[in-house]
């Protein structure tokens, strides 16, 4: 193969190369960071569900305080006159409610024993120790607790606090606030819908007034108790997913034509025992498209690379070693013919290759001295 297709050939050979690795090279870099970008925004979902469980328990129990704190709920909680502390605290309760969605407002007789349900004053007596291990807690170690308990009615984040007064302890106030408001909290400010889902053996022991779900919102042992789109968290849950989880997990995947970013968060309770998890689940699309974006663009420019390389190259190679050499082969070529002895025009061709301070100048020196030694030689 002449030089003058081999040494293109071989270039070519070299620019694609290392056009195509560094391509491959920027468009990894571009994937790691959309990657980073997308792991950053799970984190965030993820940190965002456990600070707002953390923050409405601080508040529960916060809210439980106020009232145990009140001299005249305490002397009507001694006294154990129902009717005079259900008009002390209901209006302030239902205002709670309808505000900041407080779902249980509760107090407890020592041994956990129910003495009042604000929102469902005709409900007590009954002995809750065998399931409200929240409470029974609180009055042992006569400390206020909080977090996450499943109670007769459903699950609740709860803040349980001690009233006692100048005579000591008469009991505890239990105030619940519901998961709902995590979840909205996770929707208005990272756009994922999220679910929540509670152990159903557990739901079915301890929540006996709960209302009854649905069979499809039983999934791998798990009832789902909240969600902020149904169908959409429902797509994503699997039974296998729910059965191995078992720390704060991140997903990313396509699903019905939907690149999707799924976080699921173990729930625990007050003692640290998991009965549930949160699931949320966001769309991706933006980043799938960004991917696409990257890989056409990063193809985009190697090609314009390998071209413009490829063309930089020849232009350069042609004309300060292609060309000289073909005009050096043309007079050599000549010469074995004889026929450029005398010719002083065929000298012309590479005189402007003398002047050149490299390989191919004293190449050509060299060829008109030979030239012009053969043309002396001859005239003798």
């Amino acid at each position: 193969m002449k030089i003058k297709y081999k040494a293109p050939l071989i270039l070519l050979i070299f620019i694609c190369t290392f056009s195509a690795i560094s391509g491959y090279i920027a468009y990894n870099s571009n994937v790691k960071l959309i990657e980073s970008t997308m792991q950053n925004d799970l984190q965030t979902v993820s940190k965002i569900i456990q600070n707002t469980i953390n923050t409405q328990a601080t508040r529960a129990a916060s809210k439980a305080s106020i009232f145990v704190n009140e001299p005249e709920v305490q002397e009507t909680f001694r006294q154990h006159d129902r009717e005079k502390l259900i008009k002390i605290v209901q209006p302030a309760f239902r205002l709670q409610h309808e505000k900041f969605g407080t779902v249980d407002g509760h107090f407890h007789l020592p041994s956990a024993v129910s003495f009042l349900r604000i929102y469902k004053t005709d409900t007590y007596g009954d002995d809750l120790s065998a399931t409200r291990k929240l409470i029974v807690a609180a009055q042992k170690e006569q400390q206020p607790l909080h977090g996450i308990e499943i109670s007769t009615t459903g699950v609740s984040i709860k803040g349980v606090d001690i009233v006692k007064d100048d005579q000591g302890f008469i009991g505890t106030l239990e105030v619940g606030v519901s998961f709902v408001h995590v979840l909205e909290n996770v929707k208005i400010n990272t756009g994922f819908d999220a679910g929540a889902f509670i152990d159903d053996a557990t739901m079915n022991k301890v929540a006996t007034s709960a209302p009854k779900p649905d069979h499809e919102r039983i999934i791998g042992g798990f009832r789902n108790v909240f969600a902020t789109d149904w169908a959409k968290i429902r797509s994503v849950v699997t039974p296998e997913l729910m059965k191995n989880v078992n720390d704060v997990t991140y997903k990313v995947e396509e699903l019905h034509g939907q690149f999707l970013g799924l976080v699921i968060v173990p729930l625990l309770d007050f003692k640290g025992a998991q009965i549930g998890f949160i699931w949320a689940v966001g769309n991706f699309n933006e980043y799938q498209k960004q991917l696409r974006i990257c890989l056409i663009t990063n193809i985009s420019i190697t090609l314009l690379q390998i071209l413009f390389l490829t063309g930089l190259v020849m232009i350069i190679f042609k004309a300060l070693l292609l060309l000289p050499i073909v005009d050096i082969d043309e007079k050599l070529h000549r010469l074995s013919q004889g026929k450029a002895i005398i010719d002083e025009t065929i000298d012309l061709e590479i005189a402007h290759l003398t002047h050149r301070q490299d390989e191919v100048g004293s190449l050509a020196r060299n060829l008109e001295k030979f030239t012009k030694y053969i043309a002396n030689y001859l005239k003798r």
